[in-house]
């Protein structure tokens, strides 16, 4: 069974941080984030898991505030252990953490960086997702896609009850 929560670091244990690691480590990517620097954006970000029979297999990483655009939340690194993608984790992830900004924040944006070879572009796109002429502070090799997150809302409730 799935469920779903926001990560209080206070609580996070040793088995969870490694499951981050692990999961972070076989994501794809030529440079995965290094255990110390995951570490340090659980300490200071807002964190949402998605858990399996109690272990993690899915996290949302975000920050309140993007260094793209005033009033919007940043997400920092979204992931899906292999075995579980493709099951709607990480629609169901950006959609709690959606719902945690929409409090706060109701016009706001949800803007993120993202490898433009990535297979996670088509996603963002059919969530609502759009490119943006923002210069990635990640390189050329990465472009930054933003949408409001009312819009983000609708179209992950829809796709999600679907």
């Amino acid at each position: 069974m799935l469920t779903y929560e926001k990560l209080d670091f206070n609580a996070l244990n040793r088995a969870d941080f490694l499951k981050f690691v692990e999961i972070e480590q076989n994501c794809g990517l030529d440079d995965p984030y290094p255990p110390e620097l995951i570490f340090e954006i659980l300490e200071a970000m807002d964190n949402f898991v998605c858990r399996a029979d109690g272990e993690i297999v899915g996290f949302i990483m975000m920050s309140p505030k993007s260094h793209y655009l005033h009033g919007s939340a940043y997400i920092v690194n979204i992931n899906v252990a292999a075995p579980w993608r493709g099951q709607g984790i990480a629609k169901k992830l950006i959609l709690m953490a959606c719902r945690h900004y929409l409090k706060t924040c109701p016009e706001g944006y949800m803007s993120l960086d993202v490898v433009k070879t990535s297979r996670a572009r088509a996603l963002y796109r059919k969530i609502g997702f759009g490119e943006t002429v923002i210069p990635s502070r990640n390189g050329p090799s990465d472009l930054v896609m933003a949408a409001p997150m009312k819009l983000l809302e609708k179209n992950l409730i829809r796709l999600t009850e679907a």
